[in-house]
């Protein structure tokens, strides 16, 4: 290995493991949950006010909603444990 990357290797830290990194939580629009579930938006409206335990959406104004992704993965995964 030549001298140069060497110290590069040694300027250079290693990232941040998860318990380090600050978790961020990631919103999903009525556009992305119905590509991720493979429904229609009449589905999703369908669904929209907790029908069979799926998540409600937070509300950030009149026409803009939003679902946790946390929520929609732990809906999926409870659907596929019955």
């Amino acid at each position: 290995m030549s001298d140069t990357v060497k110290r590069e290797k040694a300027r250079t830290k290693p990232s941040a493991g998860p318990a380090d990194s600050t978790i961020e939580e990631e919103y999903w629009d009525g556009h992305k949950v119905c590509a991720a579930l493979g429904w229609s938006r009449t589905t999703l409206e369908r669904h929209r006010n907790g029908l069979n335990g799926f998540p409600k959406p937070l509300v950030l104004s009149v026409r803009c909603l939003r679902w946790r992704k946390s929520e929609i993965i732990s809906w999926l995964e409870s659907r596929a444990q019955r």
